[in-house]
């Protein structure tokens, strides 16, 4: 489940009923049913605006009217919502008006960053709704520096706020704890692996199990650790599989994927599957590609027909055949290392296994082979070639087959 959501929107600045529609807008976010209102207030708007410092108290009719001249001189206005479940407001100790104030005023830069607008001339109302399941707030923003009308906004611009406010959550809650090994503190940097791990865990905290209450960093810590590492006992299966591999690893020769004997390379195969079977979160990124590639082979292949079959099965088994040698690869390495630890140790002892670090390479290979603007297309596709007859196409292939290597 999402952290948050975000959703951004505007009317055409062009359009005659814009005006009076983003003034309606601003008096139904401060006088909404659940709207939290600061004593002796009539409604719930805060924010600056007219040039003015910003104020936690707002008159209604001068916003309406400011909103509304402003659209008319050409200015959008664009309107915004962030809207939280009631566990993860909690959470994040959003639980008044001043704490939802604060939590606005200091993302209220994401939002101007991502829309191109500099903070000196970003101006804005906002509004808190406490529905019961759904605290939200709204926004409603402007550049006053204007000069040339936006009728279009990048729907990428919503996704970059979003994941701002997520990782802000995920910071708040995980400088909190001390991370298990295999995490430094230095996780904010530039691993994006890792922290897009963190921030998937720290959503799933948020199940069933833990719906109606408060998420606590004990409950953070002991997530991530078992769910990065699964199973990682040394009397487990995928432990007794890497101890396997370590004794049984060709001595001699290079140490590729490729140049192993069949029988090792389905050895390594097996513990491939393992790990990713073993853990959730790779069993769902793992099905997640190839589900992707999947329905790239059925678009451009018929499935009706023998040939189309063979060329979409083909395709997938070529895509999982390279993301298991490209594990493979990594697992003879880790293996080569630990061999030179124990030697360089003299420790005749088992090698350690480390479930972290296969996992988190697995996440960055099944990152790199997720379909993508290079991705490689699946065969002799009806797509690419129509629909022609087998003839057609051998005849086709072998002219094709010495395209590029003319002068050679």
């Amino acid at each position: 489940m999402a952290l948050l959501i975000y959703k951004q929107w505007h009317r055409q600045p062009n359009k005659k009923d814009t005006p009076a529609s983003n003034a309606a807008h601003v008096k139904y976010i401060g006088e909404r049913v659940h709207v939290m209102k600061a004593d002796g207030c009539d409604n719930g708007l805060f924010g600056k605006f007219s040039g003015q410092n910003y104020s936690y108290k707002i008159d209604m009719d001068q916003a309406m009217k400011f909103v509304n001249r402003i659209s008319r001189n050409g200015h959008t206005v664009f309107r915004s919502t962030v809207s939280f479940t009631t566990p993860i407001a909690k959470t994040l100790n959003l639980e008044d008006k001043i704490s939802f104030e604060k939590y606005i005023k200091y993302h209220v830069n994401s939002i101007a960053k991502h829309n191109g607008i500099k903070i000196s001339n970003f101006e804005y109302l906002a509004a808190v709704h406490d529905k019961e399941v759904q605290p939200h707030f709204h926004v409603i923003f402007w550049d006053k520096a204007q000069e040339v009308g936006k009728n279009f906004v990048n729907p990428l611009v919503g996704d970059e706020i979003r994941n701002d406010l997520e990782e802000s959550a995920v910071n708040e809650m995980l400088s909190e704890i001390e991370l298990p090994e295999g995490f430094s503190q230095d996780w904010k940097t530039n691993d994006s692996i890792r922290r897009d791990f963190i921030k998937r865990s720290f959503k799933s905290a948020f199940d069933d199990e833990y719906s109606n209450q408060k998420i606590s960093a004990e409950n953070i810590a002991g997530l991530l650790k078992n769910e990065m590492a699964g199973d990682i006992g040394d009397n487990s299966e995928l432990a007794r599989q890497f101890r396997k591999l370590y004794a049984g690893r060709p001595r001699t020769g290079r140490n590729y994927y490729s140049f192993m004997p069949g029988e090792y390379k389905r050895e390594l195969d097996k513990f491939t599957d393992m790990l990713i079977g073993n853990n959730p979160l790779l069993e769902a990124e793992y099905d997640k590609m190839m589900t992707s590639h999947e329905a790239i082979a059925f678009a451009l292949n018929s499935s009706k027909t023998n040939y189309g079959k063979f060329n979409i099965t083909s395709y997938l088994g070529k895509m999982k055949d390279k993301l298991y040698a490209k594990v493979g690869n990594h697992v003879l390495r880790e293996l080569k290392n630990e061999a030179l630890k124990l030697k360089l140790s003299g420790n005749d002892h088992q090698p350690k296994f480390q479930p972290l670090n296969f996992t988190k390479y697995i996440l960055k290979a099944i990152k790199a082979f997720a379909p993508g603007d290079n991705c490689e297309l699946p065969g002799n596709s009806p797509q690419l070639y129509g629909d022609l007859s087998k003839a057609a196409l051998k005849d086709l292939q072998y002219k094709k087959q010495d395209k590029g290597r003319e002068n050679v």
